[in-house]
């Protein structure tokens, strides 16, 4: 029985731990999203958007490819990230 009150709390914090990171997720696709509508010429590199939405590589990397997903941004042969509409051309 205390195996099972053990595996619950444990299951608790579990979902609560996701719930979190779901939202520090959504906060910062708003954050980006937000920052490309206000600045559409806004083109920069992965380590540049890491320092600007203040955030880990990994989190980053999942904003970053849910917003490319999305349609909201592209990556550039040179490996910047631009507004999906304003993206430099290929030269």
């Amino acid at each position: 029985m205390h195996d099972d009150r053990t595996n619950d709390r444990a299951r608790g914090r579990g979902a609560r731990y996701m719930a979190h990171q779901l939202d520090h997720l959504t906060d910062l696709l708003g954050e980006i999203r937000e920052a490309y509508r206000a600045l559409p010429g806004l083109n920069i590199t992965f380590e540049q958007a890491q320092r600007l939405f203040r955030c880990d590589a990994a989190r980053c990397r999942a904003a970053l490819d849910w917003l490319i997903a999305d349609g909201v941004i592209v990556e550039t042969a040179s490996r910047t990230f631009a507004r999906a509409q304003w993206a430099p051309a290929a030269g």
